[in-house]
């Protein structure tokens, strides 16, 4: 019911690829490091059961399921991420992120953010090859998560080709919304927004954006925010 990770470093995978036992000591006389360890619980407390590793993911689709967060399905295997998960049960399901990003909450970047949290600092979990960020809080209970942001590498985008396009869908009362769905159809679907949209130039907060995004190249023009606060979701 235990699992020890020990990486082998990039420049000695050749030598050693034709073995399969771990390398008590490398060429250069190191040795390896352990990085990661996995419990898993069974049935019962003796037997241990490894869950499907996110690699086993790919050409995979996300459902949002709005209020609780999302699930990502492939044929018959599902692994739900929803809202109030901590970063050790996000680890477990699904590694290390790609990369890890720090942001000081900002005015201009927040919807439906009260103003009580508006200086705490943020940091966001990049899953580039699973079209996801997830953003952690030091303000919520043990650092659990409060935000999912989906990628759906449109072109022109600031952060084209830099996620992985992944089949997104909304079920919404046994209707289906994809994410090449057009606006109106969205809002004939889910009713009219809160109001107004949000609008954001992004070239006034290019630090901001190249934190939350993982360094995206930035484009011109602005961005239109769109709101449903019963829903608790926006829209892009």
């Amino acid at each position: 019911g235990i699992s020890f990770i020990f990486p082998v470093p990039t420049k000695f995978t050749p030598p050693l690829s034709k073995s399969q036992d771990l390398p008590i000591s490398f060429p250069d006389g190191s040795t390896p490091v352990i990085n990661r360890i996995y419990i898993f619980a069974g049935s019962t407390r003796w037997e241990g059961a490894i869950p499907p590793l996110i690699d086993s993911f790919e050409q995979r689709e996300i459902v949002i399921e709005m209020g609780k967060g999302i699930t990502i399905v492939k044929h018959n295997l599902t692994k739900p991420i929803y809202f109030k998960i901590t970063p050790e049960e996000t680890l477990l399901d699904f590694g290390y992120p790609q990369q890890i990003s720090y942001r000081e909450n900002n005015a201009n970047l927040q919807i439906h953010q009260s103003s009580e949290n508006e200086f705490c600092e943020d940091y966001l979990w990049n899953y580039f090859r699973s079209s996801f960020t997830l953003h952690f809080s030091p303000t919520t209970p043990n650092h659990s998560l409060k935000k999912i942001t989906l990628h759906t590498n449109f072109p022109s985008h600031y952060t084209f080709h830099r996620y992985h396009r992944t089949p997104i869908f909304i079920l919404h009362k046994g209707t289906q919304i994809d994410c090449l769905g057009r606006w109106d159809d969205i809002k004939r679907i889910l009713g009219n927004s809160d109001g107004p949209p949000v609008v954001y130039d992004q070239s006034m907060q290019n630090n901001d954006i190249r934190a939350s995004t993982g360094g995206g190249v930035i484009g011109g023009g602005s961005t239109l925010y769109y709101g449903y606060s019963n829903l608790g979701i926006i829209f892009e």
